[in-house]
């Protein structure tokens, strides 16, 4: 019993996929950064550098520094 092979594989590409720098840079309008640091804000798209240089507060470059963060189980880097 179980997922059959062909789903996990499937699955496991996507996760793939969306794990590469190009898709973690559009996770910044949600405020909570790429998982990745290859994923800098300049490298997104330009849309989404504005949205981000708006609401951006100082104290979210803290994060990680001043405040501890849980290390992500999925994160390498």
């Amino acid at each position: 019993m179980g997922v059959p092979q062909d789903q996990v594989d499937v699955i496991l590409d996507l996760m793939k996929f969306m794990r590469t720098p190009e898709q973690q840079q559009l996770t910044w309008p949600a405020f909570i950064g790429p998982s990745i640091k290859a994923a800098t804000l300049d490298k997104a798209p330009k849309d989404i550098q504005e949205q981000v240089k708006e609401f951006w507060r100082p104290e979210y470059d803290q994060i990680g520094t001043k405040w501890k963060t849980a290390r992500r189980w999925w994160s390498r880097n």
